[in-house]
């Protein structure tokens, strides 16, 4: 899929937006710098820790931190770094579009801060939030990894997915949100990944499943090098736009200039044949989500 058809179909609020560390490029913190992405944090608990090392696996940089120095001071460490002061304009136009569901492996709060800025309200939900409490609402952004703004010390080990222990218990492949997050990425029209670089295995697994090349596109940094991972890896799984995040706010703002919206299509054009093959309970989660989107005029 081009970019362009992908930003029309958010445009036309039938697009998954994805956020990953890359997303809150330009963004400001209580530390007044950009949140880090999972690999710098870890250099910076490292360092913090004085231990030499060229590693950037997180789990294990915040399980050193952690033994040294305790769950209180990497759990207020967290929120000087993931709590955001300050969303840049490209982020604030981003979160504008009527996304049909937002999902992030991000702790922290730029979704919520740059849709506040439009004067939009988006509910942060966690993987232990039901989600029969928000079906009935499309405007609430996903934390598949745990949410800054609920850390608690004893998160560290648990639902916040940090520390070495965080990784024993695999909270996504088991929840509610996982079968969501399957019919989202089935029924959108464009999936669209920002700043993510399919590092977790899990995700990797979800989204090769699901059969969504077609339509997905990653967004990724214009300094990304041919030899560089992430090359090699994200186009098994859509369309690579190496363009940043600043850059892709940029096409939305002169796509919205000019396009006009579709209307969202009537329910005889979703076929019944696709129902017939889902459970129950898969029925149920198609039926509000498509309520949700306004496809549905009547049940």
């Amino acid at each position: 899929m081009n970019i362009l058809d992908a930003i029309k179909h958010a445009i036309d609020g039938n697009a998954v937006l994805f956020l990953g560390s890359g997303f809150s490029y330009g963004a400001k913190n209580l530390l007044n710098s950009s949140p880090k992405t999972g690999r710098e944090f870890a250099s910076d608990l490292y360092k913090l820790a004085e231990v030499p090392s060229k590693d950037e696996n997180l789990m294990i940089a915040s399980q050193i931190y952690y033994r040294k120095f305790g769950a209180a001071a990497l759990s207020t460490l967290c929120r000087e770094t993931f709590t955001i002061k300050q969303a840049a304009p490209h982020h604030i136009t981003i979160a504008s579009l009527k996304w049909q569901r937002i999902y992030t492996t991000n702790y922290d709060d730029l979704a919520e801060r740059s849709s506040i800025e439009n004067g939009k309200s988006l509910t942060p939900v966690t993987l232990e939030d039901s989600p029969e409490r928000y079906l009935s609402s499309s405007k609430v952004c996903v934390h598949i990894n745990g949410f800054i703004n609920r850390l608690t010390t004893s998160d560290l080990t648990s639902h916040f997915k940090l520390t070495l222990a965080s990784y024993f218990s695999d909270h996504f492949s088991g929840s509610l949100w996982r079968r969501i997050f399957d019919q989202d990425l089935s029924s959108a029209r464009a999936v669209i990944f920002v700043g993510y670089s399919m590092y977790d295995l899990d995700i990797q697994r979800f989204v090769y499943a699901a059969d969504i090349k077609d339509k997905t596109v990653f967004i990724c940094s214009p300094t990304l090098q041919e030899n560089d991972s992430d090359s090699f890896i994200l186009p098994e799984f859509g369309t690579l736009f190496p363009i940043g995040v600043q850059k892709f706010a940029d096409e939305i703002t002169e796509i919205l200039g000019k396009y006009k919206p579709s209307p969202q299509p009537p329910l005889h054009q979703f076929r019944k044949s696709k129902l017939l093959h889902l459970s129950q309970f898969q029925l149920m989660l198609t039926l509000k989500n498509y309520f949700c989107l306004g496809i549905y005029k009547q049940i």
